[in-house]
């Protein structure tokens, strides 16, 4: 999975903690379940990892083999959408 490949490196990239660390350039490229937009700098970042965090807890919970198959039988090419993994299961594993 690419995620945060491109975005998380760039928003360090660009981070200022002393000047500006209310700045949020974050380009992310994995659109995180409850992930706070409001947010702002280190505290965006937090929270998105927070939030992927959660994903993958719910994630684990289930037989890998279960996962991909109902995320394969949505789309077989699962991996390049810009959605949530953790809810185009709850969606296609019912």
């Amino acid at each position: 999975m690419t995620l945060c490949r491109r975005g998380m490196p760039e928003f360090f990239r660009h981070y200022d903690p002393m000047y500006h660390p209310q700045d949020t350039l974050l380009l992310l490229d994995y659109p995180a379940p409850e992930f706070d937009r409001a947010l702002e700098g280190i505290d965006a970042i937090y929270n998105y990892l927070a939030c992927i965090d959660k994903e993958q807890s719910y994630l684990r919970q289930f037989p890998r083999g279960s996962v991909i198959r109902s995320l394969r039988n949505y789309h077989t090419q699962y991996e390049q959408l810009f959605e949530s993994v953790s809810e185009l299961f709850m969606r296609n594993s019912k």
